[in-house]
């Protein structure tokens, strides 16, 4: 703000003489504070199996993570990633007969796109059991009260066929070659397991 001040010189009855003299100062307002800028969050990707290598009928379990981005795939080679949305962290049990690659298909908060790949590398063992097909029709998303097939067909020394959704048994001791429609109640995702066990694995 501005301040002034003024001066009059007097004599010694008290009575002013001489012309009155004035100072004016002014003082700036203080800077306003220069704002923080806000930080925008690091995109970050983690694509990890427990095992990249293991032997026919072993299991490995492969997790994401995928930190401010818009959308998340996870997909096994062979499969179209458009079926295959996933949320943006998780986690899914594979259990590969062959050689397989997974992919993570993330997209950015700016469209782009950026793909991760895992590979685990399956050691073939003598007279294991052998998934040689396992298929679900139709593919994808469904309509609630929808129902599936699934085919398999299996080979190899074999002692038991073991059919699941979600970790629930739909058919324990399934033949090698089979047929299954499955009906799944409410909504959200499912995942369906074929295993196969006998003495190689």
């Amino acid at each position: 703000g501005a301040y002034q001040g003024f001066w009059q010189m007097r004599n010694g009855q008290g009575r002013a003489f001489g012309e009155t003299i004035w100072v004016g100062i002014r003082v700036p307002a203080a800077a306003p504070a220069t704002p923080v800028p806000t930080q925008t969050p690091v995109a970050g990707i983690t694509f990890t199996s427990t095992s990249t290598s293991i032997q026919q009928g072993q299991c490995v379990t492969i997790s994401w993570n995928a930190v401010n981005v818009r959308e998340v795939y996870y997909y096994p080679q062979g499969q179209n990633w458009q079926n295959n949305g996933v949320a943006g962290q998780g986690s899914r049990q594979e259990c590969p007969q062959q050689t397989t690659t997974y992919y993570l298909r993330v997209v950015m908060q700016d469209n782009s796109v950026q793909t991760r790949e895992l590979t685990v590398n399956v050691t073939p063992v003598s007279n294991a059991p052998q998934i040689n097909s396992f298929t679900i029709n139709p593919q994808g998303q469904i309509q609630a009260g929808q129902c599936v097939t699934l085919q398999w067909n299996v080979g190899g020394s074999i002692s038991d066929v073991f059919l699941s959704r979600d970790n629930q048994p739909l058919w324990d001791g399934a033949p090698y070659q089979g047929t299954y429609q499955d009906c799944p109640p409410g909504g959200g995702q499912m995942t369906y397991l074929l295993k196969a066990t006998g003495p190689g694995g």
